[in-house]
């Protein structure tokens, strides 16, 4: 992926995922566990700091948990709300397990070994970018229609120079009004 895109996704986690992600959950609920008690904020920054900065674009999620040493269930809770935001794409894929080393004794019967279910994921830079857009454009909407609704219009005056802008100019500048 270009660099390009790699620094947007960056700067995409830091302004919108610096906070706890995923959020606390109702105090009322009598049961908290361990990993609920566990300082959340800026987890899914890193993240998605070691998926941009791993070359292979699929990565496996035992493999993150280990290399940022998180508890797998709290890596999965962060990955669900970036999966949920369309940040990060997540594919489940049953594999065999690794053969073991041991070798069978005389008449012992060797079981096959199951397939397991590994998760692998990676950031899904187009739709990252389209959601992205998506949510400043609600973002700059939402302000917009605060700024229309109120009464009286605010006048800023810049400190330096004396000059004069109306609120609804900075707000929501000539250039996008097309």
């Amino acid at each position: 992926m270009s660099v390009e895109y790699i620094r947007l996704i960056k700067l995409i986690a830091r302004s919108f995922y610096s906070g706890e992600v995923p959020p606390r959950p109702p105090a009322s609920s009598g049961r908290c566990s361990g990993i609920d008690k566990v300082d959340r904020r800026g987890l899914a920054v890193l993240i998605i700091d070691a998926l941009a900065r791993d070359k292979r674009s699929w990565v496996k999620e035992e493999d993150l948990a280990d290399v940022l040493k998180l508890h797998p269930k709290q890596l999965r809770r962060t990955l669900r709300v970036l999966v949920d935001e369309q940040i990060v794409r997540r594919e489940e894929l049953r594999e065999k397990a690794p053969p073991k080393p041991e070798k069978p004794e005389d008449g012992a019967v060797v079981q096959e070994s199951r397939p397991h279910l590994y998760a692998y994921c990676c950031i899904d830079y187009g739709k990252a970018t389209d959601v992205t857009r998506l949510r400043l454009h609600l973002m700059r909407k939402a302000l917009q229609e605060t700024v229309e609704d109120s009464k009286a219009e605010q006048l800023l005056i810049c400190p330096k120079c004396g000059k004069t802008w109306a609120l609804k100019q900075l707000v929501y500048p000539t250039f996008l009004r097309a």
